[in-house]
């Protein structure tokens, strides 16, 4: 694809996991841990893959970011029908 076309499937990404276009230039030391997991969780999704492995994807997130990546990773399932291997050392989320 173009550059064009990439900068704009990487725009469109961002938007899927609720980060702004302004994170596009951003680097990694920029970004709160949230942030961070919500571009793993986009990295993921260019792929187009059905099937996604998740190893502790809220670890090293404060309670209410803990609580908004499981709501965005729940909605990204259903609304691209994928299939998580979910890895956690925590019950309660299991």
């Amino acid at each position: 694809m173009s550059k064009k076309e990439a900068f704009e499937e990487a725009m469109k990404r961002l938007a899927e996991v609720s980060l702004q276009a302004l994170f596009i230039n951003k680097y990694s030391h920029e970004l709160s841990g949230g942030q961070k997991q919500r571009v793993v969780v986009t990295r993921a999704l260019i792929t187009e893959s059905e099937f996604i492995i998740l190893d502790e994807p809220k670890s090293m997130l404060d309670v209410s970011t803990q609580v908004q990546m499981l709501e965005l990773l729940k909605d990204v399932k259903v609304e691209k029908n994928l299939t998580y291997l979910f890895i956690t050392h925590n019950l309660a989320v299991a």
